[in-house]
């Protein structure tokens, strides 16, 4: 009989609990049991038939007695707690189940060259293998570090034999004639395992063999980890690398974290004390992050983690592939305070809190600092890292903001996400050899699954029959390029295969992040900084209340191509849509304004930012809407608003709580709006409370009888009052995104008695701060502490949604707007800010009229990053000539008149094209049973083209 119990050894495959099986076996038993392999996959050494030793039930690694005692350690703990058993109850599958045939072909032999003695090792040296037939040969040594470089062979063209099979390595001095320093040839098996070869004029060549396996795919698609649960996870951690912008873009930062990575991480997790708790342990946040990275080059990770552990003295299991794993917040409590104290133990100089991202630039721009990166690029290379992790961070910039709005961690979407997860991975399963683009729902899920290491290898394994890499250099969105094919390859896909839209309601791309638009929030921060710093020296103060106006300067309608020479450049372009490639006879109209503080008690008004509108149309089709605040003398915006929609935002049915998720309205617009490059929150606009005029109807007298005559009375009719009509109002809700505001805020929306006025809005800001927009033309805060721009762009957003919701917006006839601009004012200075940089020559002031610009001294003693106040000239302070405004309304016509109000001129209003600005929704028909179809004009603006994320498979 067979005797089996708990090792407590983990397997170094899959990290399940060893057997250990007694000795004494007949010959047929230990077959039965798996006893009957020759070779022990720890050390290599050969196990007699009857010789006891440590065994996986599940995957076939066994190790020999010897091995087992010299790895014994505590069982590893179970992972997850409650969160595993309410895993079981939704019936996932264990990573390695039935459905992995182990006894499945491999699909490749992977030899790593490690090296030899530090005195053998010599600049110019390589290494040739040869296998079946084949030969790989390693690079030439450029030091003394080894070459620690995988040499992959098809097991497809390896000799069919099961048995042991001969590799023969030869040592080679490159040069003019390479010169054969001495070969050796070294048995190999179907086990994992190290292999010593001695080299003639060498001497000791240390290599090391993994098995690539590849089993039958399963025919069920089940995960062994729970991904609406594991996405929040993830999500978490990506807002906390946000704050840290240099883990992006510094390269110095980056290859920092990666040396403290290979040398000072690995080497620690991967030693006998701390083997058992490697799932819960949590680096420090730069090492997190480029693990993270590299993470999701499953690939790249595999191979190059099993060239760097394979080396380390300290391994004993010989694990090859870490086994990471996403924590919630409490375990990640522990994971720290438990790596901190095994961080200490190791002695190194290096602190765990890496300190330095906190004050680190977003670039390193040292005279030295490519040098330096050069030069720490052949560092990690050496130290085994193939894959450019720092290229990698940069393109995953882009990503958290992609998946940042509320309804990526509601667990309705992400349980729709996971299934259409599912959908891609059956389609690489039909067609593997093809590349499928996933939209962002699926793509979230994509990389929580990545970032469950061995659970992600054993899944799409079990699930594919490989494991599935991922590659997400594929950026380039011109027509034509691989991703747009990839994409429309994808639309077809989902179409033949399942009878479904590729596209997702919530899930598609929010517009692209460009690295030059990251670096421009230095410019941005600074701006806002050193004018609200002047700002709060002139504001008027009333009952602590912040006070601001806003002045009309100009509007033109003209082809958008003519609008976008004359805006200036500038790297944003995430707000913009599609404006920039707007294609030819596209029409666009533009609104300027400013916002000012009145000026009171003899005191000049003070403009403190410019504002800007764009909305363009193409076939009857938007091309863009969207708002900007500047500063006076850059196109740079300093706040941003811009209208989202089908694709970014999910409907009603698709989440839990529309409460806790800025949703689809079915009957207004929304915009997103954002400060400092950073999202600020979502304002929504519904326009309610229309009712068309009912006339009243006129009574008739009665006619009173004659008796004598013998004449009844006629009975009088009564009239019917009229019902007066009601042009209606905008009615507003906000959502905050900021860290300051988050969550749905209080909003009131009330008409005026005035009806042709436009509505009043109270908008909370944040906790006991309040905003009031006075009929588009003032807004007040409550506390003096709350930034004016944050302000100026809620009523700039406003605006927008007021000009596009507002029924019947009227123009003159001639094209023209009416209306007075800001400068009719007799005196009026403006904030102007100083940026970083300047050489001290005059600077120049854009927007305060059509066609004006001024340039205006930077007085003595105001340093860079620092605001002024400059005067305005009196040329700009004559009233222009009004054209005049319709005596009253058309017949027939009730509607908001926006004439006489700034805000709604400089947010489009009053445009004689009126399809150009009005964007009623057009969601009827676009969603069915059965999801998208992808025939809403919303969908068509705002992702045209690919809509994926551009991380494909």
């Amino acid at each position: 009989g067979t005797v089996v119990e708990p090792s407590g050894i983990l397997c170094g495959k899959c990290f399940a609990d060893l057997q250990l099986g007694s000795a004494g076996l007949s010959s047929r038993a230990a077959g039965l049991v798996g006893q009957n392999r020759s070779r022990c996959d720890a050390c290599g050494r050969r196990i007699a038939t009857k010789q006891p030793r440590y065994r996986c039930g599940k995957c076939g690694y066994n190790i020999c007695s010897a091995c087992g005692k010299d790895a014994r350690y505590a069982p590893q703990p179970e992972q997850g707690g409650q969160e595993a058993q309410q895993s079981n109850n939704l019936k996932h599958q264990s990573s390695v189940d039935s459905h992995v045939v182990p006894s499945a072909p491999p699909s490749a032999l992977w030899v790593t060259v490690i090296g030899g003695e530090a005195e053998a090792m010599k600049p110019g040296l390589y290494v040739k293998v040869t296998l079946g037939g084949m030969r790989r040969r390693t690079k030439a040594l450029a030091s003394r570090e080894g070459w620690n470089e995988v040499l992959e062979f098809p097991a497809a063209e390896l000799p069919s034999s099961s048995g042991e099979q001969l590799l023969f390595v030869e040592v080679v001095q490159a040069g003019i004639a390479d010169t054969p320093l001495g070969d050796a040839q070294v048995s190999i098996s179907s086990s994992d395992g190290q292999l010593e070869a001695i080299i003639p004029n060498f001497g000791q060549l240390s290599l090391s063999m993994a098995w690539q396996g590849k089993s039958t795919p399963s025919s069920k698609v089940e995960f062994s980890v729970d991904l609406p649960k594991e996405v929040p996870k993830m999500i978490d951690f990506l807002k906390e690398v946000e704050q840290y912008p240099c883990l992006y873009l510094n390269a110095s930062v980056l290859y920092r974290a990666l040396k403290r990575y290979l040398e000072i991480w690995l080497p620690m997790v991967y030693s006998t004390a701390a083997l058992d708790a490697e799932p819960f342990l949590v680096p420090p946040l730069d090492i997190e992050w480029v693990m993270h990275v590299h993470s999701l080059a499953p690939f790249y990770f595999q191979k190059d983690c099993a060239r760097v552990l394979q080396k380390l003295p300290a391994n004993p299991l010989k694990t090859l592939v870490p086994n990471r794993r996403l924590l919630t917040a409490s375990e990640r409590v522990k994971g720290i305070q438990l790596a901190k104290v095994l961080w200490t133990n190791t002695g190194n100089s290096e602190p765990y809190e890496p300190v330095w991202i906190r004050t680190s630039p977003l670039v390193d721009d040292r005279p030295n600092a490519e040098a330096e990166a050069a030069a720490s690029k052949t560092e990690v290379r050496a130290l085994g890292l193939s894959y450019d992790v720092v290229l990698a961070a940069e393109r995953q910039m882009a990503f958290f903001h992609q998946v940042s709005l509320p309804h990526y961690c509601d667990s309705k979407f992400l349980r729709a996400a996971a299934k259409r997860y599912e959908n891609h991975l059956l389609l690489k399963r039909l067609h593997p050899e093809q590349i499928f683009v996933p939209t962002y729902d699926i793509d979230v899920c994509w990389h929580a699954h990545m970032l469950n290491t061995k659970a992600y290898r054993d899944d799409t394994v079990r699930i594919i029959g490989e494991m599935l890499n991922h590659d997400d250099s594929m950026n380039d969105r011109s027509e034509g390029s691989r991703l747009n094919q990839g994409w429309e390859r994808t639309v077809r896909a989902w179409h033949e295969n399942f009878n479904l839209s590729a596209s997702s309601v919530g899930g598609m791309l929010r517009g692209v992040v460009t690295p030059e638009e990251v670096l421009a929030s230095q410019y941005q921060k600074a701006s806002l900084d050193s004018i609200e710093g002047a700002a709060s020296t002139v504001l008027v103060s009333g009952d602590s209340a912040n006070f601001v106006s806003f002045g009309f300067v100009s509007q033109q309608y003209a082809l958008a191509k003519d609008i976008l020479a004359g805006s200036g450049k500038h790297p944003c372009i995430l707000h913009e849509g599609n404006f920039r490639s707007a294609p030819e006879g596209a029409m666009a109209v533009e609104g300027r304004g400013v916002v000012f503080i009145p000026g009171v008690s003899g005191k000049p008004a003070t403009v403190v930012y410019r504002m800007r509108t764009v909305h363009g149309l193409h076939n009857d089709h938007p091309l863009c809407s969207f708002g900007e605040l500047l500063d006076s003398q850059s196109d740079i915006p300093l706040a941003t608003a811009h209208m989202i929609g089908l694709p970014q935002l999910p409907l009603k049915s698709q989440v839990v709580d529309a409460r806790k998720c800025p949703v689809l309205s079915e009957k207004g617009n929304q915009l997103l709006l954002r400060l400092g490059g950073k999202d600020l929150g979502i304002l929504q606009g519904e326009w309610i409370g229309i009712r068309a005029s009912k006339p009243g109807r006129k009574g008739s007298p009665g006619i009173p009888g004659d008796k004598a005559k013998g004449r009844r009375g006629v009975k009088g009719v009564k009239g019917v009052k009229g019902v007066p009509g009601n042009p209606g109002w905008l009615s507003l809700t906000y959502f905050g995104l900021a860290s300051h505001n988050y969550g749905p805020r209080k909003v009131e929306s009330v008409q005026t008695t005035q009806l042709q006025d436009p509505s009043n809005h109270v908008i909370e800001m944040k906790a006991k701060v309040k905003m009031t927009l006075l009929k588009m033309t003032t807004a007040t805060a409550n506390d003096p502490g709350i930034l004016a721009a944050e302000v100026c762009i809620l009523a700039l957003g406003a605006g927008m949604l007021h000009a596009m919701l507002m029924p019947q917006p009227t123009g003159q006839p001639d094209g023209t707007v009416s209306g007075t601009p800001l400068f009719g004012f007799p005196d009026s200075q403006v904030i102007v800010h100083r940026p970083y940089g300047h050489s001290g020559g005059p600077l120049q002031v854009l927007g305060l009229g059509p066609d004006v610009a001024l340039n205006v001294q930077v007085p003595a003693g105001v340093e860079e990053g620092q605001a002024f106040l400059a005067a305005l000239p009196k040329t700009l302070s004559e009233k222009p000539a009004d054209p005049g405004l319709p005596a009253k309304q058309p017949a027939g016509k009730i509607h908001v008149e926006p004439h006489h109000f700034n805000l709604l001129r400089s947010c489009g209003s009053c445009c004689i094209e009126q399809r150009v600005v009005r964007r009623q929704p057009a969601t009827k028909g676009f969603v069915d049973d059965s999801g998208c179809d992808g025939t809403d004009e919303a969908l068509l603006w705002v992702a045209a083209g690919c809509g994926g994320c551009g991380g494909c498979g």
